[in-house]
């Protein structure tokens, strides 16, 4: 709007400039040459300035219409064929490109604004088909939740059908519903098809809203996280090294879209660190890690290098960040810099202790997608925890080893008792006995206590 009023002014200047000397030219009987020269000086000015107002209605108006205010756009392409027209003396039909253009989008707009209330009803009936869903997985209805899938994935498909049809093939409308049905494609476990709806959906979203609109860094992130969590062993490296290049790609748009301190960016930086983990690329993985604190907003020291965020905003708190501190400390330990794996795992402790009840419930949601291969001692893989006691039980253990290497033996066998007798809580409540004698992470204490 700021370069339509600036575009605009420049309009009314020219137009001005052109009338004053039309009324000095009738004054005057006489006619040189660089009265002619003038006139076709103020005339080019007139006819620049109105082909810049145009186009910047032009561009109002594909704004408008990505928003959704069809009734808007509409009259900003109206304007725009109106200024060509008009005042630029451009017309359609001649081969003038952005005329041509002006046209198409009118008649585009119209077709969006007649199918508008179709598109509507069929996005209504797909949110309707997934609370149905949400409700029977609830009630343990497998045939029941296949069949609203399908359902829904009949009325996706009609969506992008009239979407398509209406608003074009490359409309940002086309590629939010393109993600909706990549998503449903995951649920039913139809990887390569999510793949694909995914990777077409950050294209036209990427062409349609611009490389740094926060929609396109989270876009890539949802199909870097495809290729991370749901390839299966097929190509393992290979989909391991895309998810890494898309995590990557993604830190731009998530960096200016919300800033450098938001979750988003702390959660992408933290998947990196998993990746270069898996390499076994120490180095990457920690710098990674620690930018991810950072990224949550909480201060952290690695080594001698500080890193500093503007206030910490209770970020500290959050789920994501417990998880972050065991990914730093399973690295330190592995280093055996046990002074660095201590603080990291008293972090990790001091960051479930400020969890409320509904952010602990949170952690088993976030757990195995979040957590480091070797960061806990009792997983060598990606698993979830029964529940959130075996993994502060876990961080317990880890600390109490950690004090062990650095001979603080006392405060090593108080970590180490309270983590058995988290895990004895966690037996009597599920078998009515406190006897853990099977459990592989009770051994390891009692080795460590021994």
């Amino acid at each position: 709007t700021e370069a339509l009023e600036q575009a605009q002014e420049h309009v009314a200047d020219a137009k001005k400039r052109m009338d004053k000397f039309y009324f000095q030219k009738k004054r005057s009987d006489e006619s040189d040459i660089d009265q002619d020269e003038l006139e076709e000086e103020l005339d080019s000015a007139l006819h620049d300035s109105a082909s810049e107002m145009a186009n910047v209605l032009n561009n109002l108006g594909v704004v408008y219409e990505v928003k959704g205010e069809y009734e808007r756009a509409m009259n900003s392409f109206r304007d725009a064929l109106d200024a060509y027209r008009n005042l630029c003396h451009r017309y359609e039909n001649a081969g003038d490109v952005d005329v041509d253009r002006t046209v198409s989008n009118i008649l585009q707009m119209g077709m969006a604004m007649r199918s508008q209330k179709k598109r509507k009803e069929l996005h209504d009936e797909e949110e309707d088909l997934a609370m149905q869903t949400s409700q029977w997985m609830k009630s343990d209805h497998p045939s029941v939740c296949t069949q609203l899938r399908m359902e829904r994935l009949n009325v996706l498909i009609c969506v992008l059908d009239l979407e398509t049809e209406t608003l074009g093939r490359s409309h940002p409308e086309v590629g939010y519903t393109l993600l909706k049905r990549g998503e449903l494609h995951l649920e039913m476990l139809h990887v390569d098809m999510a793949i694909k709806d995914t990777r077409d959906a950050v294209e036209i979203l990427t062409k349609g809203l611009g490389k740094i609109h926060p929609d396109v860094g989270l876009a890539l992130m949802g199909l870097a996280d495809i290729y991370n969590y749901h390839t299966g062993q097929y190509g393992y490296e290979d989909n391991k090294n895309t998810a890494l290049s898309l995590y990557q790609e993604a830190l731009t748009p998530l960096r200016e879209s919300f800033g450098m301190v938001n979750p988003h960016l702390g959660l992408a930086l933290n998947s990196i660190g998993i990746l270069y983990s898996g390499r076994d690329d120490s180095k990457h993985a920690m710098k990674s890690f620690y930018e991810a604190l950072a990224g949550y907003g909480v201060r952290s020291k690695a080594k001698h290098e500080e890193v500093q965020v503007a206030g910490d905003n209770g970020q500290s708190s959050r789920p994501d960040v417990f998880f972050v501190w065991i990914n730093v400390g399973g690295l330190h330990m592995a280093r055996k810099e046990w002074q660095l794996a201590l603080r990291s795992y008293l972090k990790a402790q001091s960051a479930f202790r400020c969890l409320d009840g509904e952010q602990q419930l949170h952690l088993q949601k976030i757990g195995p997608r979040q957590l480091m291969r070797h960061a806990l001692s009792s997983t060598k893989g990606r698993s979830s925890f029964q529940d959130n006691e075996t993994l502060l039980a876990s961080v317990l253990q880890n600390i109490g080893k950690a004090q062990s290497m650095l001979h603080r033996y006392g405060k090593a066998i108080e970590s180490l008792e309270e983590a058995l007798r988290i895990h004895r809580v966690v037996a009597i409540r599920a078998n009515g006995s406190p006897n853990v004698a099977s459990s592989r992470d009770v051994a390891r204490i009692l080795e460590n206590l021994g």
